[in-house]
Parts: C-alpha cells; sequence; structure tokens
C-alpha cells in the first residue's frame, strides 16, 4: 500500500515537472533565457513526463510498457496542465517555475526509489 502511494504521488510529480517546463516555455522566453537555451536542460522534463512517468505507472496498473507509454501520452497531454495547475496553486515555493520543476522531480525521483525498495 505505502508503497502504491509513492508510485502514485511520483506519475502527479513526474507530470508536474513537464507541465512546469510546458509554462515556462509559453511565457516570457526572456524570464529564463539559460534554461530555455541548454538543450539538456531542455530535454529532462520530457523524459520526465513521457518516458519515467511510465515505470510507476506500469508498476501501479500492471499494463505491458509499449501500452502504458501510449496511454501516458494521453494522459500528459489531457491531465497535466491540469495537474500542474493545482501544483502551481498549492505548493508553489515562490522561487520560479524552473526551481518548483526541479523540485518536483526531485520529490518524483524520491518517491520513486521509495516506492520501489518497499515493493512487497
Amino acid at each position: 500500500m505505502f508503497s502504491t502511494i509513492c508510485y502514485i504521488i511520483s506519475i502527479i510529480c513526474f507530470i508536474t515537472t513537464f507541465g512546469c517546463h510546458a509554462t515556462l516555455k509559453n511565457g516570457n522566453p526572456t524570464d529564463y533565457p539559460g534554461y530555455m537555451l541548454s538543450p539538456l536542460l531542455s530535454s529532462i522534463p520530457y523524459i520526465s513526463g513521457f518516458i519515467l512517468a511510465v515505470i510507476p505507472e506500469c508498476l501501479v496498473f500492471d499494463i505491458a510498457w509499449y501500452w502504458m507509454f501510449l496511454i501516458n501520452i494521453f494522459i500528459v497531454i489531457i491531465l497535466g496542465p491540469i495537474i500542474t495547475k493545482f501544483y502551481l496553486v498549492r505548493m508553489v515555493s515562490g522561487k520560479g517555475l524552473g526551481v518548483d520543476a526541479f523540485i518536483s522531480l526531485l520529490i518524483a525521483i524520491v518517491l520513486l526509489t521509495l516506492g520501489i525498495i518497499f515493493q512487497p
């Protein structure tokens, strides 16, 4: 039960990382010029939202990874903005979206690790 809760929160945080990036991308490009111009930093949210989120989803729902990957694309596109708005209203740090995306990514990685460790 604990591992399932960790996985679900991890999924939400991985999708939120991508949502924060999408919000940054749609905003003023001069706010975060180093972040937006770096291909490495810009690829982390895509990996987080579309690839890393599939790992806990497969463990929770017991679906093959390739089907979960296809389902995850729709989850990220449809539910991603809703989850991100919920996150930004309730858990924003006040230090900017880049920091919030990084915090969300760290929380997701820690909870995914805890879920794997405590999996029965």
